[in-house]
C-alpha cells in the first residue's frame, strides 16, 4: 500500500519539493499539538512487546518525541509567556528585530499642513538623514537610495491615511507618480550633499 505524497510548487524558484510522511507528521505535532495518545492512535508511535518505545516509529525518527516517550519541543516552540507574567522584565538582549519608531520619530511632529514642495523637501530631507543615522546607529546598516524612497513613500502613505499634512502636495498634481519621483531624487540629492559638506 502506498501513501499519497502531497507536492508543493514553490513558485520563486520553480521547484517542486515532495514532502515526506515524516515531514507531514512532524507538522500535524507542531501545528495541532498532538499528544502521545493521539500520535499512538495515528500509529506514529509503535511499542515493542516490553512496552518500550521502538525505534523505527515516525515520531522517534523525526525527533518529536525521545526513548522514554516523552514529547520533545525544539528550542523555537518554547513558549516564554510574557503576557501572564507582569513581573518579568523584557529582555534587552533580545534577538528580536527592534520596532522603528514611528515616521515623525524622523522628520518631526507637524502641526499644520506644508505649504510647498520646497519646504517639503527640506522636512524630508530632514526626516531620511535622521532615519539612516539611525538605521547605522541601531542596525549597523548604511541604507541603500531605492530602499530610502520606499521608506518615503510609506511615510506618504501613513500621512494620507493621517493628517494629509504634505501628501496631498503629490496628490493633487496630474502625474502624482511623476511628483513623488521628482520630491524623492530632490531629497535624496539634498541628503548627499549635506553629507558631502
Amino acid at each position: 500500500m502506498y501513501k499519497k505524497l502531497k507536492v508543493y510548487k514553490t513558485t520563486k524558484s520553480y521547484q517542486t519539493n515532495i514532502v515526506t510522511p515524516e515531514q507531514t507528521m512532524m507538522s500535524k505535532v507542531a501545528k495541532n499539538g498532538l499528544t502521545i495518545e493521539e500520535m499512538v492512535e495515528t500509529r506514529m508511535i509503535w511499542f515493542k512487546k516490553n512496552g518500550s518505545i521502538d525505534k523505527r516509529c515516525s515520531a522517534y525518527k523525526c525527533g518529536i518525541v525521545d526513548e522514554n516517550c516523552e514529547i520533545i519541543l525544539p528550542e523555537t516552540e518554547k513558549v516564554n509567556d510574557v503576557a501572564n507574567d507582569p513581573d518579568d522584565e523584557t529582555d534587552s538582549d533580545s534577538d528580536e528585530e527592534e520596532e522603528l519608531p514611528s515616521d515623525t520619530h524622523f522628520y518631526g511632529v507637524l502641526s499644520e499642513k506644508i505649504k510647498n514642495i520646497d519646504e517639503l523637501v527640506d522636512v524630508m530631507t530632514n526626516g531620511i538623514k535622521k532615519y539612516k543615522e539611525y538605521m547605522l546607529e541601531h542596525n549597523d546598516t548604511e541604507i541603500l537610495p531605492e530602499d530610502l524612497v520606499t521608506t518615503l513613500d510609506y511615510w506618504f502613505q501613513h500621512d494620507s491615511e493621517r493628517n494629509d499634512y504634505f501628501d496631498y502636495l503629490i496628490s493633487q498634481e496630474s502625474a502624482p507618480a511623476v511628483a513623488f519621483d521628482n520630491v524623492a531624487v530632490r531629497v535624496l540629492q539634498a541628503v548627499e550633499d549635506q553629507e558631502k559638506s
